[in-house]
């Protein structure tokens, strides 16, 4: 968590960095203090270090999850949003439509120095 002094953050943490199953005992704790009924929250991950959190409430959602979050997102039926399946497709199109290019520009150029067919 984030410090604060008169009423704003100021940029240092308060407390040991979360990672992995410490950030799911640390969100327990907040939801138990405040009577939070985590069926009822949703949390959003990128990360297999947070299926522990991702776990405890009932609307987990993976974006742009690594191998691990995406493989555990398939085998549990949680949704995952990918939004750089559009930049790599492009990418693919770009680079397929470069060696195309180089291909038939290769083609046009050997073609002018056949000698033509008798």
């Amino acid at each position: 968590m984030g410090e604060v002094e008169d009423g704003a953050y100021t940029g240092r943490l308060v407390g040991e960095i979360l990672h992995g199953p410490a950030k799911a005992v640390a969100v327990q704790r907040v939801a138990d203090e405040e009577g939070l009924d985590l069926k009822r929250c949703w949390a959003y991950s990128d990360s297999h270090n947070d299926i522990p959190l991702l776990t405890l409430v009932g609307h987990p959602v993976c974006i742009n999850p690594d191998a691990g979050l995406r493989r555990h997102a398939r085998e549990n039926n949680w949704p995952v949003y990918d939004f750089r399946s559009g930049r790599r497709a492009a990418t693919l199109g770009l680079k397929a439509a470069t060696v195309g290019g180089a291909v038939y520009g290769l083609w046009r150029g050997f073609s002018k120095f056949r000698s033509p067919r008798a």
